[in-house]
């Protein structure tokens, strides 16, 4: 692609690279004493403050280009601490002259003229470095804060700082001292090396391509722990500890060096808080959101939310927090609902109630007295009357059973469904239910069969003969009306006693058993409609054997008849 290597940085990071290593040389070369490295491009020497002001502003400058490129971590780390260093050397300069103390900090390592090969200019870096440098630490601060005009930024402060080192470049070419800043008594020269390198620097930041996407609010806790603890103890210790010794091996006098450690600790202090304070805010501002937030909360206003501006482990708090917010307000929703559906459930089983005695109450009577004068205890009647009387009779009777069918299910629904458990026997139980439907088979010429084992067993004897006379009284509704058998089951397995009941009546197809055990479920309408029932016989089955702690079967094909099991355990637990 053409010009590729601008859109990647490239060119821009070269720059950085090469002002670093060239810093580091230079410093090396003053703390080495080798005066060859001092001045390495053969003009006058690079002091060693302005070295290593020069080392890391091409750290900044290489950050820059990285910011955009993923986690931004480590560049944190190394443009606020560059700053902070940048900062020290520069605020210590600018102070001392204004407080008329010579702090020797712009001079390190700096022993005798008289030994160095090229001269040196003593005294204070020139103002128009001092700016440069004031700038550089701008743009890590711009960087640091993610404004959203920060690539306008940047490249408005790359052509002021490349024009300042610029215009003292071409000065020193045509030999114009003005240019380069020699004015007397004003500002001291701004070295050929340092216009070289600011015009690096600045040219690098109008190269760059840098575009905001709140990489500030990205970077980890850790990363901020880790550049809170550099700034405010490594760096100032090794900044101060480095001055103090080249102070003290260089023969300051006590006065000199009393009135230096003021300034240089006034400056020190005050530049480190600023940086201590902007990064503190950061992790601060999240966690005094969250208090207020949740005070807020927990006053009952559900209605607020934490910032989540970051993506930093307070945003994840942040985010985890509103979470939780939402969960506390949807069960607060789900408390009112709880309580409307209990209270619902309590009208409707009240209702339910009322509505079954006030239906089973004229009932009695009309079954009462409709088998009365079945009788003809009131009177003789034609046969016509009492069949009628048969009818209203059946129905009521049916009525009656339905009424009861949805006390039971509402019951089981409600788990209110009460048990009688007590010591009884399987032919107890299967008795019962043969003497209840004796009468009905032998007039319809149907076999009903006891083929049951008498096994003791502990149940309430009362539901499950109702299990059983459901069963019997299903298969009554569809086996032939000729050669039609019924048969009775019971065996014992492990510690239970399975029942069952079989017939050879049409069978259930496979594909509809799986919902023969739910409400009003019926096999076929049409054949519904013609044998009667309500649907709850089964439903009213299978919770009965549940409470009782057992399981519920079938076993059906079509046109082979139908069998259903059930267990029951021998003893109640």
């Amino acid at each position: 692609m053409k010009y590729g290597f601008l859109k990647n940085n490239s060119v821009a990071r070269f720059f950085a690279i090469f002002v670093v290593v060239f810093g580091i040389v230079v410093a090396f070369g003053w703390i080495f004493d080798i005066a060859t490295l001092q001045s390495p491009i053969g003009q006058v020497s690079i002091k060693f403050s302005v070295a290593i002001s020069f080392v890391f502003s091409g750290i900044i400058l290489y950050f820059v280009t990285r910011v955009h490129e993923g986690k931004f971590g480590l560049g944190f780390i190394a443009i606020t601490t560059s700053s902070l260093v940048i900062s020290l050397f520069v605020g210590t300069i600018v102070v001392s002259d204004f407080a008329g103390t010579y702090t020797g900090i712009e001079n390190l390592f700096l022993k005798d003229l008289a030994d160095i090969e090229h001269a040196v200019v003593t005294g204070k870096p020139s103002i128009p470095t001092l700016v440069n440098f004031f700038l550089i630490v701008l743009v890590g601060v711009f960087v640091l804060s993610d404004s959203v005009t920060l690539h306008k930024s940047l490249k408005g402060l790359g052509i002021i700082i490349a024009t300042i080192g610029g215009i003292a470049l071409l000065g020193h070419h045509i030999g114009s001292p003005s240019l380069y800043y020699q004015y007397e008594g004003i500002s001291n020269t701004m070295t050929y090396h340092a216009s070289i390198f600011f015009v690096l620097l600045g040219g690098g930041l109008i190269l760059s391509k840098y575009t905001p996407q709140q990489k500030n609010a990205n970077i980890k806790i850790k990363p901020r722990l880790i550049t809170l603890f550099l700034i405010t103890s490594i760096v100032p210790v090794i900044f101060v500890g480095t001055w103090s010794y080249d102070s003290i091996s260089g023969g300051t006098t006590t006065e000199e060096f009393r009135d230096a450690v003021f300034v240089m600790g006034a400056v020190t202090i005050s530049t480190t808080a600023v940086f201590a304070f902007l990064i503190s805010k950061s992790l601060v501002k999240p966690i005094l959101n969250l208090k207020n937030v949740a005070r807020q909360v927990a006053d009952g206003n559900l209605d607020v939310k934490a910032v989540e501006d970051s993506d930093d482990e307070l945003g994840d708090l942040s985010r985890a927090f509103n979470n939780m917010i939402e969960n506390v307000k949807l069960y607060a929703e789900l408390q009112v609902e709880t309580e409307t559906l209990r209270q619902a459930n309590k009208e409707k089983e009240e209702f339910a109630a009322m509505v079954s005695h006030e239906l089973k109450t004229p009932l009695v009577p009309i079954q009462g007295y409709s088998e009365l004068l079945m009788n003809e205890r009131l009177g003789e009647l034609t046969d016509a009357q009492k069949n009628s009387l048969k009818i209203i009779f059946n129905n009521a009777t049916r009525l009656s059973r339905l009424i009861q069918d949805i006390l039971d299910v509402r019951k089981m629904e409600l788990g209110k469904l009460k048990l009688a458990v007590r010591d009884t026997t399987t032919k107890e139980i299967v008795d019962q239910c043969l003497l209840a439907f004796k009468t009905i088979t032998q007039s319809k010429g149907i076999m009903l069969i006891d083929n049951s084992q008498d096994a003791p067993l502990q149940c309430d004897p009362e539901r499950i003969i109702q299990v059983l006379n459901n069963l019997v009284n299903n298969s009554l509704k569809f086996i032939p009306q000729e050669n039609g058998m019924i048969e009775l089951n019971t065996k014992l397995d492990d510690s239970s006693v399975i029942f069952s009941v079989k017939d050879n009546g049409i069978g259930i197809p496979k594909d509809k058993q799986d919902d023969l055990f739910k409400k009003f479920y019926q096999v076929d309408t049409s054949l519904g409609r013609k044998s009667g029932g309500s649907g709850l016989g089964l439903v009213i089955c299978k919770g009965i054997v549940e409470s009782h702690k057992g399981k519920i079967w079938v076993d059906s094909d079509s046109d082979n008849g139908t069998a259903i099991y059930f267990s029951i355990p021998r003893e109640s637990s």
